[in-house]
C-alpha cells in the first residue's frame, strides 16, 4: 500500500484515550481496499472528507445543500445506526415544514441523499483515475480499490433501509449513476489504447458494470449477503480486465 507519508497515522478522537485510524496515501493511487475491508470506519472517513470538499462544486439549492450537509453529518455520527427526519432538520437549523416543502418524504430525502453521495464518489474516481496513465493491470486495479471502498463507506444497513422505504424501485432508478461511471472509464480508456486495451463500446461496459454493481447493492440489502468480501472485490476487479483486455 502507498501512502503519502509511508505509514498509517493514528489521531485523537473526541476523548484522548479514544483512537482511530486515519488513512494517509496516494490519492492517484488509491489504498489496497482488501486490507481494510474489516475497517468501515476508517475507509468512512476517507469518503466523508472527499464529500465534504467537493460539495460547494455541485452548485445545489442553498436550502438543500444545508439538509444534505445535515444529513451526512447525523449518519456520520449514528456510526450506521438509523437516523429519523427529526436528526436532519434539527441539525440544519430549518424547521419541520421547510424539510417537508424540499422532500415528498423522509424516504426520498435519503434517496436524494445516496444518489448525491454516489455521484460525488465517481468526481473523486474521475479525478484521482486521470492523476497518471495506466496499463490495463493498474486500471483494474484502481478501480477495484476505489470503487469497493466507496461501498464499504455506506453501510449495508443504511442502503437496504433507503431501499426499504423507496420500494418498489428498480435498481436502474436505485443506482442510476453506473451509466456516468462507464462515461469515466471509457473517456480514459479511449486516449490510452496504446498502453494495451482493446476496442470496446461504452454501451459494453455499462452492461458490465450493472452487473458488478447489482452483485454488490444485492448482497447489501439482502440478509446473509456476501458484502464484503475479499472475493466480491477481487471479482470486481477481473471481470474489468477481462473484458478491457
Amino acid at each position: 500500500m502507498k501512502y503519502a507519508d509511508g505509514c498509517l497515522h493514528r489521531r485523537l478522537g473526541t476523548e484522548e484515550t479514544s483512537m482511530s485510524q486515519t488513512l494517509r496515501f496516494d490519492k492517484s493511487e488509491w489504498f489496497n481496499v482488501i486490507e481494510h475491508l474489516d475497517n468501515l470506519e476508517v475507509v468512512a472517513d476517507v469518503w466523508a472528507e472527499e464529500i465534504e470538499q467537493r460539495i460547494p462544486s455541485k452548485n445545489l439549492d442553498f436550502v438543500k445543500e444545508t439538509f444534505l450537509r445535515a444529513g451526512l453529518k447525523a449518519y456520520r455520527a449514528s456510526i450506521g445506526s438509523s437516523v429519523i427526519a427529526k436528526q436532519v432538520w434539527s441539525a440544519s437549523g430549518y424547521s419541520k415544514s421547510t424539510f417537508h416543502r424540499t422532500f415528498d418524504s423522509f424516504g426520498s430525502y435519503q434517496l436524494r441523499l445516496y444518489h448525491f453521495l454516489c455521484d460525488t464518489a465517481i468526481d473523486a474516481f474521475q479525478d484521482y483515475l486521470n492523476g497518471r496513465d495506466r496499463t490495463p493491470e493498474e486500471f483494474c486495479r484502481f478501480s477495484r480499490d476505489c470503487i469497493y471502498s466507496s461501498h464499504l463507506a455506506v453501510p449495508s444497513r443504511l442502503v437496504a433501509e433507503v431501499y426499504r422505504l423507496n420500494s418498489p424501485i428498480s435498481p436502474l432508478d436505485f443506482h442510476p449513476y453506473v451509466p456516468r461511471t462507464a462515461e469515466v472509464m471509457h473517456e480514459y480508456v479511449r486516449c490510452r489504447r496504446h498502453l494495451g486495451y482493446r476496442e470496446f463500446s461504452k454501451e459494453g461496459l455499462c452492461e458490465v458494470l450493472r452487473t458488478l454493481d447489482y452483485d454488490i447493492l444485492f448482497s447489501k440489502v439482502n440478509d446473509g449477503g456476501s458484502f464484503p468480501s475479499e472475493e466480491q472485490a477481487l471479482r470486481l476487479e477481473r471481470m474489468l480486465l477481462a473484458y478491457l483486455t
